[in-house]
Order: structure tokens, then sequence, then C-alpha cells
């Protein structure tokens, strides 16, 4: 929200002297006073961190096909049985791939170490 706040050029002057000083308390490396005038003129830029997942992952789930109402026979039963199986291993390794990559945002961020030695 901060670094939002900074990128924009509508932000008024205490928005900004708040966002930097968020920005200073949470920065492992304390910022200089001309650091922190050129961030709050908006002659610096900041990148935000944290990237958004690609869009793919963000869709909702695809949701099965019913199997037909009036009489299914043996065949519709199977062939409704692979299309949904197909449907359901899409959705899962979107939601995979979605919990894997927070995982490594968290490692990221969090300084969560992947083997696990410091927990």
């Amino acid at each position: 929200m901060a670094v939002n706040i900074l990128n924009s050029e509508k932000s008024d002057e205490e928005m900004r002297g708040w966002a930097v000083a968020v920005l200073d308390r949470s920065s492992p490396v304390p910022f200089t006073r001309d650091m922190k005038d050129s961030i709050r003129r908006g002659e610096s830029f900041i990148a935000p961190v944290f990237q958004l997942p690609p869009s793919i992952l963000m869709e909702p789930p695809e949701s099965l096909k019913p199997l037909k109402e009036e009489k299914p026979t043996l065949r519709d039963l199977m062939i409704n049985t692979v299309e949904n199986y197909s449907i359901c291993k899409k959705n899962s390794l979107k939601l995979e791939s979605l919990q894997e990559l927070l995982r490594k945002y968290e490692e990221i961020y969090n300084g969560k170490n992947k083997d696990k030695t410091n927990s």
C-alpha cells in the first residue's frame, strides 16, 4: 500500500510522508535522510516486491459437466467420468501451482527455509 501511494502522482504530502515512514520502519536497511526526501518528493521509483500470481491461477475452477438426466447409458457415464476427470486434473494442477507459488512467496518474504531446519 505504501509503495502504491509513493508511486501515485496524486498522493498528498501527508500520505507520502506516512508511506515513507512505513517503508523505513520495515526496511532491513534504514533509509538515509536524502533517500527519504527523494522518495517523498517522487524522485525515486519504488518497485513493488510482491508479484500477483499469473491470471490463469486466479481463475475460478472449471465446473464439472453434469451427467445427462434422461436415462444415461453406461457409455454416457464413462464419457462423463473421463471428461470430468480431465477437468478435475486441470483444476488440481492450477491449485497446486498456486499453493507452490505462495509457499515460495512465504520463503522469500518471511525468510522461511526450504528444509525447515529453523522451525
